[in-house]
């Protein structure tokens, strides 16, 4: 799409030269700098940074010894290493907002130690993306082959930012600094990807490829004067992300789930912001609606507050990438994107204060705070914009479904298809959530801490992932299985603006052993009556099975009479009812303890097992309402 459209010698006569290029201005334009201090939220943020850069520059740089490195070969553990990596970053980046902010000088020789910190990394690869050594704990120190993970291009547009920031201002200082971080960055990530097609990444496959190319590629406007040297590698990361973009169905859904679709769309964006600023808005694919459907993904994926529909490996309360978000929803004229970029901002409250003021966290800590100054109007307020009622993606299967239009409101629903082999898959077919006035009640585990064993071949033996972690039925404990012949069918949606009917066989999400002919899910919000009907039809080549379907619930559960239980969102009670002739319940709670669950749903869910002994043929069916 990108390169039919704007082929190596349109970029090579419309990019501008580095020096007249507007985006990110340097510290040295004051009058740019004033502007992003000038009005009330920017006066804070000016505060805050300046504060932040002050705190930074007490103390040693956190080290990063091999012994840190070798812990994910050793035992698994990848946090322990990750932690002080990207803290390091974080700390470099608070102290470059600073001096940009302040300029005078103060912050400086912190900044050139924090860039001779990271330049002294023997590589930028964190160890679970790393090709290992001959003991497998250590990464390769052979140049010729390195790998060139989406932390490295990360690393290395960071230090690029930081070289068109303060450039001249570090080179007083000496120009042995920015010479050393010219060389890393070539050395580590761009002379590599300029060279050689032997990283995966460049095949389109997932997310990595627009999060790899959008950061080489700023990596490289960033340090590179020659603008036809800028033009090629630009052509050559476009190849790569039009193979990304036709890996898309024409409804846009992102199969890797909602957060990551802001490394997947949203590194997209990144990509084509860079082409279209670096040529003064001459390249442009903004108006293909392919591009505007992979955008609008994400608020047809957002159900409320900070709570979207959570497939593969998506939390189920995650706040977007601010900047992103809002220009991609400027550029496609989107704007129930721009709306949900100021809400995310405001923790949802729509008369809220941007919290926090400026986004300056993670290994983008930088960028983030650089592309939210420049994309987005200080004093752009939300208008909390009422919801469609019903979204459905055919492609991806996804459907959300909502009682009413006013945020906050009523019943939400989401149901997906789809199969078993998504990019950071989840045996999830059939799998439903369902919410009340803005609360989960019905939902989407997420998924743990990642670790050695979340890629391994024993991914699918973690309880979040695998089958009996989400609430399609269990025939004798045989659950769903993992690979794209494991896949639902028959999917069919319909709405006439008052019900809207998702249905979707899941039988051959199992497998041959389970003995299903047919597993027919279908769900059904009726707005004349105010419910959520999720019916289940059953029919099997085999008898009488020991059955179960497991619900998860983040409130608590409990029963308030025969086959009727209460979850506690508040003020109102959501309600559900099945067939107590048929079903035994069993309500479980389950004690959190992963750090990721934990920041989301504190330290206790709750497991709803309904459980029979069926025959060949069953169907049921499981009512919500409101009390």
């Amino acid at each position: 799409m990108i390169r039919e459209r704007y082929n190596l010698e349109i970029l090579r006569k419309t990019f501008v030269p580095r020096a007249e290029w507007t985006d990110f201005p340097p510290a040295a334009n004051r009058a740019a700098w004033k502007g992003f201090s000038e009005g009330r939220l920017n006066a804070i943020r000016r505060a805050r940074a300046i504060a932040l850069g002050e705190a930074a520059l007490a103390g040693p740089w956190l080290a990063l010894p091999a012994s840190l490195y070798m812990q994910f070969g050793s035992n698994g553990n990848r946090s322990n290493y990750e932690d002080v990596y990207f803290t390091r970053r974080q700390r470099l980046a608070e102290l470059v907002l600073a001096e940009c902010y302040e300029y005078k000088g103060r912050f400086i020789d912190e900044i050139i130690n924090g860039i001779w910190a990271v330049c002294e990394e023997t590589t930028w690869i964190i160890p679970a993306h790393s090709i290992k050594g001959p003991n497998g704990l250590l990464p390769s120190i052979d140049l010729a082959n390195q790998s060139v993970d989406l932390f490295a291009t990360q690393t290395a547009q960071f230090l690029g930012l930081i070289y068109r920031l303060l450039g001249p201002e570090l080179d007083r200082v000496s120009p042995v600094v920015c010479e050393r971080l010219i060389q890393q960055v070539e050395t580590q990530v761009l002379l590599p990807v300029e060279s050689r097609d032997d990283f995966w990444w460049l095949s389109g496959r997932n997310n990595w490829t627009p999060w790899c190319t959008s950061n080489c590629l700023g990596a490289a406007m960033f340090i590179w004067d020659d603008v036809n040297r800028l033009a090629a590698f630009a052509d050559r990361m476009n190849v790569a992300c039009d193979r990304f973009i036709a890996g898309y169905a024409p409804d846009g859904g992102c199969d890797e789930g909602p957060t990551y679709w802001g490394v997947a769309a949203g590194a997209l964006l990144i990509q084509l912001e860079l082409l279209y600023s670096r040529s003064n808005g001459a390249v442009s694919v903004y108006d293909e609606p392919l591009i505007r459907n992979m955008g609008t993904f994400l608020t047809t994926a957002h159900l409320d507050g900070p709570w979207f529909t959570n497939f593969s490996d998506a939390p189920a309360a995650s706040s977007p990438r601010r900047a992103v978000v809002y220009c991609y929803g400027k550029r496609v004229d989107a704007p129930e994107m721009m709306d949900l970029a100021l809400l995310g901002m405001r923790n949802w409250d729509p008369e809220g204060e941007v919290d926090p003021p400026l986004a300056v966290s993670g290994g983008e800590a930088l960028f983030a705070a650089l592309t939210e100054l420049n994309w987005i109007p200080a004093d752009a307020a939300p208008l909390n914009l009422s919801r469609p009622l019903t979204r459905y993606l055919p492609d991806l299967q996804v459907a959300v479904l909502r009682q009413s239009s006013v945020p906050g409101q009523g019943l939400v629903a989401a149901i997906k298809g789809s199969h078993n082999d998504a990019s950071h898959n989840h045996n999830d077919v059939g799998h439903f959530t369902v919410m009340l006035d803005g609360q989960p009640g019905i939902i989407d585990l997420g998924t743990e801490e990642y670790t050695r064993q979340t890629f391994s071949d024993r991914r699918y033996d973690l309880w979040c992932i695998r089958g009996n972690g989400h609430n399609a039925p269990l025939f004798d404990g045989i659950e769903q299985l993992a690979g794209r012949q494991y896949e639902a069918c028959d999917t069919r949606f319909s709405t006439d603006g008052l019900v809207d009917t998702f249905a979707t066989d899941m039988a051959r999400a199992y497998p041959e052993t389970a003995g299903l002919k047919h597993v027919r899910r279908t769900l059904t919000l009726d707005r004349s009556t105010g419910t959520i009907i999720v019916s289940d039809k059953v029919e099997r080549a085999v008898p009488t099975v020991d059955f179960e379907v497991r619900l998860y619930a983040h409130p608590a559960v409990e029963q308030i009479a025969p086959g009727v239980l209460a979850f506690a969102t508040s003020p109102r009670r959501l309600l559900m009812q099945y067939d107590a002739n048929l079903f035994q319940v069993v309500i479980t709670p389950i004690a959190i303890q992963d750090a990721r669950l934990l920041q989301v749903w504190g330290d206790t869910l709750y497991r709803v097992s309904l459980k029979a002994a069926i025959p060949e043929t069953v169907a049921y069916q499981m009512i919500f309402s409101i009390e």
